[in-house]
């Protein structure tokens, strides 16, 4: 009799695992149950939580860790909206708070886990995040400019150049002229006579090039690759947009340069039509090895037969 008794109960032990390796969620279900288990329980590629046999549904908080367990039980994981919010549960199950990074973007979840949106002030600092809760960067949200972290910007210039004050407030002034750019920035040129035309340098290479029948022999030669771009036409609209080189260079020791003649493997073209753009190549030499060139280009009022300004590049030499 004893010896029947202990083979029923090691036979029934035997089942109850075999049933949780086989995954069946309902046979699972069913042997949880009876046995009246409390915890995690594998069920084929999810997590089901039990509290005394019975399956777990909604939100359970384990320890300082909240979970979402949808209707048939499984874990929720990544975004799931509930009750008219949007939450972010981790691989793990668990939501997430704070700032989190998914798929290319920043968002921030509440204290409570629910997706923020609108204005929030965050260690100090005011953010705006979207309507689909990414965060703005790069923006104006009204009269207020978002950073390139987000950021709201205060008492400094937007890369545009507004000033913004204390409070982010764009001061309602005019932009700053902007005369100075760095290599890959875009300067925007107003020209009387061509248009209004973006200029760009892309990049500055040392080059082993030499012309022979060049009158010096410089001590550096550099390729300057540059793009620009017609935004509008000027008083001569049937004359193309022609941007050949710079009109100075120097060396960072502020020692003039000049261009120096070898013909591009891309040459500039004319720009006839509002939206066209050309990536060209030109060469300067100086007389001193040096890590920065200045890069100058002036704009002209053709009506007026003068010279109205001039923006420079700032560009560091490989």
């Amino acid at each position: 009799m004893e010896a029947r008794y202990m083979f029923k109960k090691r036979f029934t032990s035997i089942l109850l695992s075999s049933l949780i390796i086989i995954g069946s969620t309902s046979y699972i279900n069913n042997a949880v149950k009876a046995a009246g288990i409390n915890g995690w329980v594998k069920a084929d590629t999810t997590w089901e939580y039990f509290i005394n046999g019975s399956l777990k549904t909604g939100w359970l908080q384990i320890g300082a860790k909240w979970y979402y367990l949808n209707p048939d039980g499984s874990t929720a994981t990544g975004w799931d909206f509930i009750n008219g919010y949007w939450y972010y549960l981790n691989v793990d199950g668990d939501m997430a708070t704070g700032w989190k990074f998914v798929n290319g973007n920043w968002y921030y979840l509440n204290a409570s886990g629910s997706m923020a949106t609108g204005w929030k002030l965050l260690n100090g600092s005011w953010y705006f995040l979207n309507p689909n809760g990414d965060i703005a960067a790069n923006i104006w949200i009204g009269n207020y400019y978002m950073g390139s972290e987000g950021a709201m910007l205060v008492n400094t210039y937007t890369p545009d150049g507004y000033y913004v004050g204390a409070n982010g407030l764009w001061d309602g002034k005019p932009r700053r002229a902007k005369t100075v750019y760095n290599m890959g920035e875009t300067a925007v040129i107003h020209d009387s006579f061509y248009g209004t035309y973006e200029l760009t340098v892309n990049s500055a290479e040392l080059s082993t090039e030499r012309n022979e029948y060049w009158d010096t022999n410089p001590a550096q030669v550099y390729k300057i690759t540059y793009t620009y771009k017609l935004l509008s036409k000027g008083s001569e609209a049937d004359m193309g947009l022609w941007i050949d080189g710079f009109d100075a260079v120097t060396d960072g020791t502020g020692e003039a340069g000049d261009s120096y003649l070898i013909t591009p493997a891309r040459e500039p073209k004319d720009l006839y039509n509002v939206g066209d753009f050309c990536t060209a190549e030109t060469f300067v030499g100086v007389n001193n090895p040096t890590t920065r060139l200045v890069l100058t280009k002036s704009y002209y009022d053709y009506n007026l037969e003068s010279l109205v300004g001039h923006i420079t590049f700032n560009i560091p030499t490989k």
